[in-house]
């Protein structure tokens, strides 16, 4: 039987523009470059295809007659357009086999695949489900596959996670990697072509509100000695200067962290490097030390909340407030910057308790200065998460159907205002946007002065009237479009 050939797409969001942060640029398509590269290797006729820098739809129509199978990895926030396309090709092309993956059909495979125009869903790792599709292996006995068969919907076994070491193998010129090479821009360093490298997937850790507890508590590591390697050709091969390295549990095992920073001083690789940990008192003078030599110029933490009743009780996350003043000395100590991400609106939260947020943002900030704030940012209930169940108890109503999760998602996965026990959504969307916007590097003057009002905001919890928004929106818009 011949083997069949596939096009893998990866659309954009569904708004184009972020007013909080400034301009959404393209995100490395880790499914395409990851999943395509897994294909490639094994022989499969693979196109991909990257909608964040290129009109999908016509892509797709030029190479359409070259593939039987056209997948989509989609999270909640691309539903809209991969919908939408998914749409035009069944009615344009309805031989065509029409595959979802990723993280929303992952977390909803029945009711994706419900969707008329959607003949497959694959659910968690979409390599060996992808292959053995291509392959022609009969569909009962591809496993993490999803499908209907006589009006029954069939969801097949899931099968074992990849071994990243023996079957990861990034082939990078599959997508013209200077869409994704931006320059750094913070910091002593900043200018550097900067990219960031996935090495590690899944997460061992039980927070409420992640969807890794749904997709498999499992942590799958990169060797320290492989990831100096795809650094090494990188860094050779493209001119890239600064990774931020992808890895929920980076530090879970310290001997692999101490490998990775040794070999960068040893080889004196000359690159910049930023990672997210988790924010605790193992962020020690040894470790610090070495992760200065070595080249790290952003510590990013998800620090979450400034209460420790939420933190313990609510989010299960594993850390206190105690930990986050700590890592942001530590920070200070060795001249790392420090990155922080926040969440607000949580149910249950009391005022006192966002307020205690809010203090212990400024206190991060006093701390180490040159802390870079992401949040509060509201909190979103994924589906089946543990906290999803306390926030259908608080009145929130799931969308019941792929067409309308795709009519009712934002470009924050959820409107502020679809959140029930949020009383004060105006306010919540204001105090995210004065937090992220107050600590960031200025760009020119006019970002100056916007920091500036910014900072002004929050030291006087004025949050009424931000005029400031339709500012920054003038600026994202017609000044700043890097």
């Amino acid at each position: 039987m011949k083997m069949k050939s596939i096009a893998l797409l990866y659309l954009s969001n569904k708004e184009k523009l972020d007013y909080g942060s400034g301009v959404i640029r393209a995100r490395v398509p880790y499914p395409l470059l990851h999943l395509g590269s897994y294909l490639k290797n094994k022989g499969v006729n693979v196109y991909l295809i990257d909608g964040q820098v290129c009109n999908a739809k016509e892509e797709l129509v030029k190479i359409i007659d070259n593939v039987d199978i056209i997948g989509f990895s989609a999270m909640t926030m691309q539903i809209t357009n991969s919908l939408e396309l998914t749409e035009y090709i069944k009615k344009k092309y309805p031989e065509k086999k029409i595959i979802w993956g990723g993280i929303h059909p992952s977390l909803l495979p029945e009711q994706t695949i419900k969707n008329p125009s959607i003949d497959y869903v694959c659910q968690r790792e979409g390599e060996g489900c992808l292959y053995d599709l291509c392959n022609g292996k009969p569909l009962n006995k591809i496993k993490n596959l999803v499908y209907q068969k006589d009006g029954k919907i069939i969801v097949n076994p899931i099968r074992d996670f990849i071994d990243l070491d023996k079957e990861d193998k990034p082939i990078w010129d599959m997508l013209n990697l200077e869409n994704y090479i931006k320059r750094h821009k913070f910091g002593p360093k900043k200018d550097r072509r900067a990219f960031g490298i996935s090495v590690g997937r899944g997460c061992i850790w039980n927070c409420t509100y992640c969807v890794n507890t749904v997709l498999g508590r499992k942590w799958r590591p990169l060797s320290a000695e492989n990831i100096i390697k795809r650094i090494k050709f990188l860094r050779e091969n493209y001119d890239i200067q600064h990774f931020t390295i992808v890895d929920d549990c980076f530090e879970l095992n310290m001997e692999r962290v101490k490998d990775f920073c040794n070999a960068l001083i040893k080889e004196n690789i000359d690159i910049t490097w930023e990672v997210n940990v988790r924010a605790g008192k193992k962020w020690t003078d040894e470790i610090m030390d070495l992760f200065s030599k070595s080249g790290c110029i952003l510590l990013c933490i998800g620090a979450e909340s400034g209460s420790d009743r939420i933190l313990k009780l609510v989010y299960r996350k594993g850390i206190t407030t105690k930990d986050i003043l700590f890592t942001a000395y530590q920070c200070r100590k060795y001249k790392i910057p420090l990155g922080t991400g926040w969440m607000g609106g949580v149910p249950s939260e009391t005022e006192e308790e966002l307020n205690q947020t809010l203090k212990l943002i400024k206190r991060v900030v006093e701390i180490c200065p040159n802390t870079i704030i992401s949040g509060p940012a509201p909190f979103r209930p994924y589906p089946n998460s543990s906290l999803y169940f306390e926030a259908v108890k608080q009145g929130y109503r799931q969308p019941q159907s792929l067409k309308e999760w795709a009519d009712k998602s934002t470009e924050g996965y959820l409107a502020e205002e679809a959140i029930p026990w949020v009383k004060d959504p105006n306010r919540l969307k204001a105090i995210e946007f004065y937090c992220v916007n107050a600590y960031r590097y200025p760009i020119n003057t006019l970002h100056k002065v916007l920091i500036l009002l910014c900072k002004i905001r929050l030291r006087y919890n004025i949050y009424a009237l931000p005029f400031e928004r339709p500012l920054t929106k003038y600026y994202v818009q017609n000044i700043y479009r890097d």
